[in-house]
């Protein structure tokens, strides 16, 4: 944990306002490398026949001034069948080919944007 010092009423506001301003841009440029390891995560675990499904995963990093969206999507006709196991497949692959990574992902990613949070907190101009 940082503890940032500030001496005024003032000074905090600025301080909040400099973060803020740059703050969502900051979180996803700084979680994107680890998405696009989530993507390849999932790319091996999602069951492979033609290749298909495979090639229809994809995730996706954007920001607003006010929010980071990590958006994870497969655009097969079949992934949530696939995905939720109503169909018995082969290896290679499982069932929760997205889900089961992302979980394992999402305590990184969120420490990550807790990092960027703090650094922008404490950086000085």
């Amino acid at each position: 944990m940082t503890i940032v010092k500030v001496d005024s009423a003032k000074e905090l506001s600025q301080l909040l306002a400099k973060a803020s301003k740059q703050m969502f841009k900051e979180i996803a440029k700084d979680i994107t490398p680890m998405c696009l390891d989530l993507e390849t995560d999932i790319r091996q675990l999602t069951p492979y026949d033609t290749g298909f499904l495979r090639n229809q995963n994809e995730v996706e990093v954007t920001s607003t001034q006010y929010s980071v969206k990590v958006h994870i999507s497969n655009n097969a006709e079949y992934a949530e069948i696939q995905h939720e196991g109503y169909y018995r497949h082969n290896p290679p692959g499982q069932r929760k080919f997205i889900e089961q990574p992302f979980m394992e992902y999402r305590p990184r990613i969120l420490e990550q944007a807790s990092n960027t949070v703090e650094r922008l907190l404490t950086e000085k101009e």
